[in-house]
């Protein structure tokens, strides 16, 4: 009779019968209805669907969060010293300032400074394309991190074996690529953060699982028994550089802890039992508790590490925020605080599995706090912690089984990276934030997937199944499409969460701000106004509604509002700057110039604040300090325009028109296309009646801007005074087409045609 040889794969299902020797019970995965891929195909129809569903947001713009991280961070710039990235935080400010955020991510502030480079400057083309990349590779990445986690680590009796599970892996990380949680992280450039600290994160979450396969290899332990420290190494270095990237990429250690911490306990329970109860260790269990131990010492002491460092990169002081950042941390008491936290979290978890309930900000009025015991919402918490803790008892009870240690590693993945934001080790500058959702999706995906795999296993319900996964997958791609073309401006942005968060004071600002820089001047301050009702303490719209009433003519009401704003927030620099404009409006010279000074003295780089000095001194005729603050401005800006004209025209007025025509030579060398500047030197050249000089300036001025009616106003006095009548004519002319109602060019053009009619 001849023998059946059995067939040996190196990729092996859940479901492969295999004798171990810790009698682990495993679970199939056969049964699930979706197909079995290899890694590699698997992979590509991963990273096809995690291109496809945010593929429209290529089309975006720099968006919300980021203006301040990347269009005002100056250490993204080409010019600014590389260095600087490792001396400041995620927005470009000091680490160690009193009003930095104390975001450390010089890794992230890095490759923004390489898409600013290989762009050319700020198109924001570059920059979703290094995201959408790396949303994808994260995705291929979550494919092997569910492989091992699904597969499990065991050992038959030919020794050490990592399997995987293909099926069960695909469908998760599938649904990891698909979910609209992470439109915000792609869609959404500062996202580029989370991106990169999952990309490290899993590189060393894998790195970790290899010290088991490298060391334990010939062995017949489900442990290594060597420490494997090439493996450990690249751990530690990966989980450091994830750390770089953003915050939460030291929890990938926790992680690792928890995964060797679910090893011991599967594969050497009897062992850990009777060491607890003789207190003696048996000669073959010396080799893996030596090395365990080892193991749970590097990553204890990586922690102490990083965390202490961490400490002191960001002046061991944490940052400050406003009570509408975070409302919840504000609350009276302690048990108060607690509730609302725990009603957070439930939020979060919702949003995980409502995904259609988006904000770009949860803050000031999207959850109000629960400040009564008969407050409802009180049980969503206890509900959570009830499931919770049944499903910790419940797996713990069977933890030789491999599906509750695949529950708790999944339970893992949801819940430790997402400690930084729970408020419980220092409190966070957010009540709700979206991207801060992207690692622990990957726990939650998991346990999506773990749910159908256990219902595939009992029931014929498979064709129900497979309807419910394609239904899941299509409609998850459709709504990331969907949510992609809310992130392509900041109008469509803001517009779709006055929906979601209609108490919101910030999104009523944001609207607001929006519509101020498009013009609709009556429509901004409408919404400026709902903020400023939906939270009276509010600076920024106080601010900004002020500025606009500045504007309109308003000035006391102005100076109302923006006083309250500075009162409200005593380090609001650009209030005091705005005040200081107002009050100088009002001719209150004085208290400008102290307004001025408190802006310059709480923001060390403020060229726009020593400006506006300078324009105050110029106006009550202190031409000395007028001329040191617009050295201050060149000093900080060079090519602040504004600062070299006025520059160029008060030397002119002061009647050193030598120094005013050769800073006008040097400003145009360096800045070369400035209409505004061509035509304040020809002004200057024209009134020293050199002429030809004059013209050539006037004519680049209006070629580059062909829409200022004083350009051509002004060549026409030129050639009026040069006696080219002609050309004076057809200037202004050509000036009133622009401006009809000018009365200075209109009163210039009698005098000619009185001219012409005598000459004639």
């Amino acid at each position: 009779m001849q023998r059946v040889k059995k067939k040996s794969s190196s990729t092996q299902d859940v479901g492969s019968e295999f004798k171990y020797s810790s009698n682990v019970t495993v679970l199939k995965c056969n049964n699930i209805p979706v197909p079995d891929l290899t890694q590699t195909t698997a992979s590509a129809v991963v990273a096809s669907f995690a291109v496809f569903c945010f593929l429209w947001s290529v089309n975006g713009d720099f968006v919300f969060d980021d203006n301040e991280a990347i269009l005002n961070n100056r250490d993204v710039r080409l010019e600014t010293s590389f260095f600087s990235i490792f001396k400041h935080d995620f927005w470009g400010d000091n680490i160690t300032s009193s009003s930095s955020h104390k975001s450390y991510r010089p890794i992230t502030v890095w490759t923004f400074r390489i898409s600013y480079w290989a762009a050319g400057g700020y198109n924001p083309l570059g920059f979703h394309i290094v995201n959408i990349t790396l949303h994808a590779i994260n995705c291929v990445l979550a494919l092997r991190v569910f492989s091992v986690i699904f597969g499990g680590i065991s050992v038959s009796r030919e020794g050490f074996k990592l399997f995987t599970s293909p099926k069960s892996s695909f469908l998760a990380a599938l649904i990891f690529t698909v979910h609209p949680i992470h439109t915000e992280n792609v869609a959404g450039i500062v996202g580029r953060a989370d991106l990169l600290c999952t990309f490290f994160f899993f590189l060393s979450f894998l790195c970790f699982t290899r010290t088991f396969s490298t060391a334990s290899r010939q062995t017949a332990s489900a442990l290594p028994e060597k420490l494997c420290p090439g493996s450990l190494c690249a751990c530690v270095i990966f989980a450091a550089l994830s750390l770089f990237s953003k915050e939460q990429g030291i929890t990938v250690l926790g992680l690792c802890l928890v995964f060797d911490i679910l090893q011991v306990t599967a594969t050497k329970r009897k062992s850990l039992v009777q060491i607890t109860k003789t207190g003696n260790v048996a000669e073959e269990d010396h080799l893996w508790l030596k090395t365990f131990a080892k193991r749970v010492s590097v990553i204890i002491i990586t922690v102490l590490i990083f965390m202490t460092w961490r400490f002191r990169v960001m002046g061991a002081n944490p940052p400050k925020f406003q009570h509408g950042d975070n409302p919840s941390a504000f609350q009276s008491n302690v048990l108060a605080r607690v509730i609302n936290y725990n009603y957070i979290y439930c939020l979060n978890v919702w949003l995980l599995l409502n995904p259609f309930w988006l904000c770009f900000d949860w803050a000031m009025g999207c959850v109000p706090p629960i400040t009564s015991s008969t407050d409802h919402r009180i049980l969503a918490p206890i509900l959570l912690w009830l499931i919770i803790l049944a499903v910790l008892w419940k797996c713990w009870m069977l933890i030789d089984c491999h599906v509750a240690r695949t529950l708790l590693m999944l339970m893992a993945f949801s819940i430790v990276p997402f400690l930084p934001s729970t408020n419980i080790f220092f409190t966070v500058g957010f009540v709700i934030a979206e991207r801060n959702l992207y690692i622990s999706s990957f726990g939650f995906c998991g346990l999506v997937a773990l749910g159908i795999v256990v219902i595939s296993e009992y029931g014929n319900f498979h064709k129900v199944i497979r309807v419910c996964i394609c239904l899941l997958v299509a409609v998850s791609t459709l709504r990331c499409l969907q949510r992609s073309q809310d992130w392509l401006s900041e109008e469509k942005l803001f517009r779709s969460a006055e929906n979601v968060c209609p108490l919101n004071a910030k999104v009523h600002y944001n609207i607001g701000h929006v519509l101020s820089k498009k013009g609709e001047t009556e429509s901004a301050i409408k919404y400026y106004r709902e903020s400023i009702r939906l939270n009276p303490l509010y600076d920024q719209p106080l601010n900004n509604l002020g500025n606009l009433l500045q504007e309109l003519g308003h000035p006391l009401e102005a100076e109302k509002l923006l006083s309250k704003a500075v009162n409200i927030s005593r380090s609001f620099a650009a209030g005091w700057m705005n005040l200081g404009v107002t009050k100088a409006h009002l001719k209150k010279y004085k208290e400008a110039e102290e307004c001025y000074a408190n802006a310059i003295s709480l923001r060390k780089y403020y060229p726009d604040a020593h400006y506006n000095l300078g324009n105050l001194y110029l106006e009550i005729k202190n031409f000395k300090k007028a001329v040191a603050a617009y050295r201050k401005v060149i000093e900080m800006k060079p090519d602040h325009a504004s600062s070299w004209i006025n520059l160029i025209l008060l030397y002119d007025e002061l009647g050193q028109s030598n120094i005013s025509l050769q800073l006008g030579k040097k400003v145009l060398a360096l800045m070369p296309r400035s209409p505004g500047l061509m035509y304040t030197l020809a002004n200057v050249y024209g009134k020293a009646e050199k002429f030809e000089d004059a013209e050539k300036l006037y004519l680049q001025a209006i070629e580059l801007d062909p829409n200022q009616a004083a350009y051509f106003g002004n060549l026409a006095v030129l050639y009026h005074r040069w006696q080219r009548f002609k050309n004076a004519e057809e200037f202004y002319l050509r000036s009133l087409q622009i401006d009809p109602h000018n009365p200075t060019t209109i009163k210039n053009y009698k005098k000619l045609q009185k001219t012409l009619s005598h000459k004639r």
